[in-house]
């Protein structure tokens, strides 16, 4: 049961598209188990303690997937941070980051959610029949990782941008990290002076082309 219980905590926090709070948490497994919210706020401490799930603070505190660890994405995509080794699967696309204070290592479900849709679309011979995606946008980039996968996805240009200084800093880092400088452009230009065509896409995990 504990097993049981553990991979429904999980689930709810990483395949839902908002932040739960542990007692967040706690009450949406209560509901759909009818399992008593003592035992499942003891997984939530488990996981956290296994470094499994992760605390956040956004104002509030919020349960995370954890990425100190080389973690499965969607089929292709692992993201790890740099220090960790991790022997790659055929088809394997891994992502190094290093975490700062920018948005976005693979943890919180909106850029999850982006990275799983990215590899479906460039993976699927339906999808890209008749298109072709040489540039890409990344509109807040935060710690790059968006504009990153979307290099390793096949995207020959990508500009990544941000208001946030910081952000840009740890974009650049992790981009030179993966040997991507040469095809990602990190700068804080604003989004009205960008000029040119772009696959495009946001953290609210909209796309456009």
């Amino acid at each position: 049961m504990n097993d049981e219980i553990k991979q429904k905590v999980y689930d709810t926090v990483v395949c839902s598209n908002q932040r739960f709070t542990p007692i967040g948490a706690e009450k949406k497994v209560a509901a759909e188990t009818g399992v008593d919210r003592k035992v499942i706020k003891a997984a939530i401490k488990e996981l956290v303690h296994e470094g499994v799930l992760r605390y956040t603070d956004f104002g509030n505190s919020f349960l995370e997937r954890s990425m100190d660890r080389p973690v499965r994405i969607s089929k292709r995509i692992v993201v790890k941070p740099p220090h960790k080794m991790y022997i790659p699967e055929r088809e394997d696309i891994v992502i190094d980051i290093k975490s700062g204070i920018a948005f976005g290592d693979g943890g919180h479900p909106s850029t999850y959610l982006i990275l799983r849709t990215l590899d479906n679309m460039f993976s699927s011979k339906d999808y890209l029949k008749g298109r072709s995606f040489s540039k890409a946008l990344d509109v807040g980039t935060g710690t790059g990782i968006l504009a990153i996968a979307a290099a390793k996805l096949g995207i020959k240009e990508v500009i990544g941008i941000d208001i946030d200084r910081a952000a840009v800093f740890e974009a650049e880092s992790n981009a030179r990290i993966n040997n991507l400088s040469a095809q990602i452009t990190i700068s804080d230009t604003p989004l009205e002076e960008i000029r040119s065509s772009f696959v495009t896409w946001s953290a609210t995990g909209h796309a456009s082309f």
